[in-house]
Formats: C-alpha cells, sequence, structure tokens
C-alpha cells in the first residue's frame, strides 16, 4: 500500500514577554491546582519528535492512541472503516467496514467502548473497544465532525463554531459550548482531543486544517492557537501540485 506518515510532536510557547527577574519563594500547597507553563500562552508552536508509517490512501477522520496501537477511523462513501493500526508497521490489525451509505467521521474511547461519527448521515455506532464488535447506534441532529471525551462526555464538533457535550449512555445533550475568539465565532472546527482540561480543534481548510485551536470549555478565555503550517511539506512532496479537489486528503485530519 502507499505510504504516509502519522507525526507526532511536543507543543512549546512563543512569548515576548520580559523575563521574570525576581524568583517567588512563596511555597505551593500540595492541594493547589498548577497550571501547565503551556496553558499560560495564547500561540504555541511545535517540534516534530517522530514520524511512524501510515497507509496514505486512508481518509483519516479521527485518530486515538490506545493500548499500543492506533485507534482510527476513516471516512469515505465506501471507504470508511473502523480499524486497529500497528504502530511501528502501519499494518492493519482488526477492521470494521461500514456500509457504502455511511462516511465516518470522529471517534473515541470511553469506558471500554468506541465511539464513531459520520458526516450527514444524523447516526453514530457504539463497538466493544477490544474486539471492534458492533454494538448499538445512536442518533443525533445536523452534522458529525469531531468527537472526544473528558472522561465523563462526550464532545463533538459539526463544523460550526459549537461543541456539544453529549451524556455517554442517553446520548442526550448536556450543554452546548460557543467557541469565539475576541468576540468572533470560530467555525469549521473539526477533529477533537481533549488535553488536561482543554479542547484542542483543528480548524477545517485553514491551511488545510494547519490552524489548530485549544479551547477552553467552562470559561470566556480565548483559545491558544497552534499554527502547524509547516508540517504539511512532510506530507506532500510539492504544495503547488495541491489542488482544492483533493486538499481534504492532504490536509492535518487529526490533533
Amino acid at each position: 500500500m502507499r505510504r504516509g506518515i502519522i507525526i507526532v510532536g511536543t507543543l512549546f510557547f512563543v512569548s515576548c514577554d520580559k523575563p521574570s527577574e525576581t524568583t517567588s519563594t512563596v511555597p505551593v500547597m500540595a492541594s493547589e491546582h498548577v497550571v501547565p507553563e503551556w496553558k499560560k500562552h495564547g500561540r504555541l508552536t511545535y517540534e516534530i519528535i517522530q514520524e511512524w508509517p501510515h497507509d496514505q490512501s486512508a481518509f483519516t477522520q479521527g485518530l486515538l492512541f490506545s493500548q499500543g496501537q492506533w485507534l482510527e477511523g476513516t471516512g469515505g462513501h465506501g471507504s470508511t472503516r473502523l480499524r486497529r493500526v500497528e504502530k511501528a508497521t502501519g499494518r492493519v490489525l482488526q477492521e470494521k467496514e461500514l456500509l457504502d451509505a455511511y462516511f465516518g467521521e470522529g471517534i473515541t474511547e470511553l469506558d471500554g467502548k468506541i465511539y464513531q461519527l459520520t458526516w450527514k448521515n444524523q447516526v453514530g455506532f457504539v463497538y466493544d473497544a477490544k474486539t471492534l464488535a458492533w454494538q448499538k447506534n445512536f442518533s443525533y441532529q445536523g452534522e458529525g465532525w469531531g468527537l472526544t471525551t473528558d472522561g465523563q462526555c462526550l464532545i463533538m464538533s459539526n463544523g460550526t463554531e459549537k461543541l456539544r457535550f453529549l451524556d455517554a449512555k442517553t446520548f442526550r445533550v448536556l450543554r452546548e459550548v460557543t467557541v469565539t475568539d475576541a468576540g468572533r465565532a470560530v467555525p469549521d472546527l473539526n477533529e477533537l482531543e481533549w488535553v488536561e482540561g482543554e479542547i484542542f480543534a483543528n480548524v477545517w481548510m485553514t491551511c488545510w486544517g494547519a490552524l489548530i485551536c485549544g479551547i477552553y470549555p467552562s470559561d470566556n478565555k480565548p483559545p491558544t492557537q497552534i499554527m502547524c503550517s509547516m508540517a504539511l511539506p512532510m506530507m506532500r512532496q510539492s504544495r503547488s501540485c495541491l489542488s482544492r479537489a483533493n486538499a481534504g486528503r492532504s490536509s492535518i485530519r487529526s490533533v
């Protein structure tokens, strides 16, 4: 099969603030919540630390790392899969194929189950996380794009500036968060990931998904921004030969 790459990086912050000339001597109590340094900065950059082989023909919609292997949800009518992939080789170990009518979208894992969205069918699927055996369907209104979890709820995007928090058992909408930056809506929120109390979302079609926003779901703080456009030349031989028609398959699809 054709080979792509899965890129894993580490984030670090960029700041123009003047360094402090004094060091605080106030002790931090063990019960206090210490905010990680990266969360204090509005713009982050990244460093690529590892690459792994990946099936380039897979239209990746959701990707997560579980028990030493990749869990991947792919999209496209006739090419939607849920698969378990060996990290070191990119070899598909398990695979569940969906009917041609479904266009697969984001996936997440919670309490021994894998949840998978579809784009316009307004239906999602629940699988056993070990066997990938189908368990049941669930429904939702509107389109399905990205999916993640905070360990209790399912969090989904629908291509707008809104994120929905769903009950993982009843799939009832518990609350909705509107993402804004300087008072303006941030639409096209796509694939999602929960990181230390913050939701990371790549923004669809911003330099082919190269803008990633860190969203604070419980307050009005502006999103953290991470530009990953420098990673894109590694994903294709030439940006100039990329047409808009195939831009989606060559973009940053997962966080």
